[in-house]
């Protein structure tokens, strides 16, 4: 365990400790522990009791692309101490201390031993033979996924993300599979979401009933995990239950390549109706204002992959060789989209209502 920063305060030694790999961090005041807990994020706070000061605040937040960690002490509600210090050299923090100055002249070298070539190439090769089966890289990509959402939020937040993802992704696998369609698997990409990968499909209806297969599959999870928690009270199902349905509405986001974007996209190209296609672009467009005002950096960049998309498929709509839906099928899945996300937005609010310790993540973005 590391030291990550210490000070001095009315005649005492503050010092905080923590582990990046298990997320546990200790609070030490003059060699005696007054508090401990686990943090997977760059940033927490502290409430507890001295016998010397009372009651004390300590809240913390580490930039480490810059290497500090800025803190503060508040007293009475009152910030008695504020400071921002370079973290500690990697050496000292792992508890190593430097080595004593070398006074004599140090010995000559040992000669090099001789380096053999083309072991690279060996490696080089046994790596893109293991990578050539896509099973590798999905591995890495799955691990590095879960690694960065436990760094910025916490391994119970990651595990139900990804529990959320691979569920999700699952549907569409299932989907194209019915219809036949050669599939590749799926595959988490980091920082960013999932992918079910498969050939295209042949009609629209197959466009439609594919999108939505993933958030019907969620919606299943989702609903799944909150009758769990009305039962159990279990913190960490109530928190997949509001993360899957915060993430099924993002797909289902009418922005194309989401999944919510190619079902509308679906609906307008069987329409044949060029004021129609006109209309989601422009949509397409207002989502982009909004998206950039609120500093959406992630939805900005799939709306502007999606604008592309369409304007490439500008010429398509009169072209368009894929079996459109006729009048019944529209009508049937613009109500399955619709009534798919209120269902979403219904158990978001009944959790957040419940006072789950972070479903109000969900609300808050919903009414950003």
């Amino acid at each position: 365990m590391k030291k990550l920063f210490g000070f001095e305060y009315g005649g005492s030694t503050f010092e905080l400790f923590g582990s990046g790999w298990t997320g546990l961090e200790r609070l030490v005041v003059d060699g005696m522990e007054v508090a401990r807990k686990r943090n997977f994020r760059n940033s927490s706070t502290y409430e507890f009791t001295t016998a010397d000061l009372g009651a004390l605040v300590l809240t913390f937040h580490i930039q480490a692309s810059l290497g500090m960690v800025s803190y503060e002490l508040k007293r009475n509600g009152a910030s008695v101490v504020e400071n921002s210090v370079a973290l500690q050299p990697p050496g000292w923090l792992s508890g190593a201390h430097p080595a004593p100055a070398q006074t004599a002249e140090p010995p000559d070298p040992a000669p090099a031993p001789p380096q053999r070539k083309g072991h690279w190439v060996i490696w080089f090769g046994l790596a893109t033979k293991i990578f050539q089966s896509g099973k590798a890289l999905k591995v890495v990509l799955a691990g590095v996924a879960v690694s960065g959402w436990t760094v910025l939020y916490s391994l119970p937040f990651a595990l139900a993300l990804t529990a959320t993802l691979v569920f999700h992704e699952w549907g569409h696998l299932r989907a194209m599979r019915r219809f036949g369609i050669p599939t590749k698997g799926m595959y988490l990409i980091p920082f960013v979401g999932g992918i079910a990968v498969g050939e295209q499909a042949k009609t629209h209806w197959q466009d439609v009933y594919i999108s939505m297969m993933g958030p019907v599959f969620g919606l299943v999870m989702t609903v799944a995990c909150y009758l769990l928690y009305l039962a159990t009270s279990n913190h960490l199902v109530g928190l997949v239950a509001s993360v899957s349905a915060l993430v099924n509405i993002f797909n289902l986001l009418p922005i194309h390549p989401l999944d919510g974007g190619r079902v509308v996209k679906a609906l307008v190209f069987s329409g044949r109706r060029r004021w129609a296609f006109l209309a989601l672009i422009a949509a397409s467009a207002v989502f982009f204002a909004v998206s950039t005002m609120l500093g959406l950096a992630l939805l900005t960049f799939f709306i502007v992959i999606g604008a592309i998309d369409l304007i490439f498929s500008w010429g398509q709509i009169a072209t368009d060789q894929k079996a459109p839906l006729n009048r019944y099928g529209i009508l049937f899945s613009a109500a399955w989209y619709l009534v798919t996300i209120a269902l979403f937005i219904a158990i978001i609010v009944l959790i957040a209502g419940s006072r789950l310790p972070g479903s109000e993540i969900a609300i808050h973005i919903l009414q950003s």
